[in-house]
């Protein structure tokens, strides 16, 4: 099972969940989630062409329930997600992932990927320090997902 379809099993309305792709890339995560049904899908971007990839891929795919955006962690402020997806490097994950629980709704699912197997205790103890939950890491290859719990913040 992929990280994908291990976010979404659990679900079995996904009709009002609200999901954030971070670092969305060409998109394909949020035009997923838009394609599953989520009532709300927020795709951002830093870099230009990702950006303007993801729209004509969004459009491609007829997603009207997805928004991309050019930003960075600072464009999810005052916001709130049942399920977080970060493909991210390791530095940009150490830095906002406390935004990225602050984002995140209590119980709710943040998954981070793209994590090289010997940055995964670094990302742990930093999740721990944010108040969230480990629940399971999946391993590809030399790469690592790793599916986190909101819990209540000490």
């Amino acid at each position: 099972m992929n990280y994908l379809e291990y976010t979404f099993s659990g679900l079995s309305d996904v009709s009002s969940t609200e999901v954030l792709d971070m670092g969305c890339g060409t998109g394909v995560l949020g035009i997923l989630a838009s394609k599953l049904g989520c009532e709300k899908v927020l795709s951002i971007d830093i870099d230009d062409w990702a950006v303007r990839n993801s729209i004509e891929n969004a459009e491609v795919n007829l997603c009207s329930n997805l928004v991309i955006e050019k930003g960075d962690v600072n464009a999810i402020k005052d916001q709130q997600f049942h399920i977080i997806l970060a493909n991210i490097n390791r530095n940009i994950l150490l830095n906002d992932m406390l935004a990225y629980c602050d984002s995140l709704r209590y119980k709710g699912t943040l998954i981070i990927s793209g994590i090289l197997p010997q940055d995964k205790e670094i990302i742990l103890e930093k999740a721990k320090d944010c108040g969230l939950i480990f629940k399971s890491v999946l391993q590809e290859n030399n790469w690592l997902s790793i599916i986190f719990e909101k819990g209540k913040r000490n």
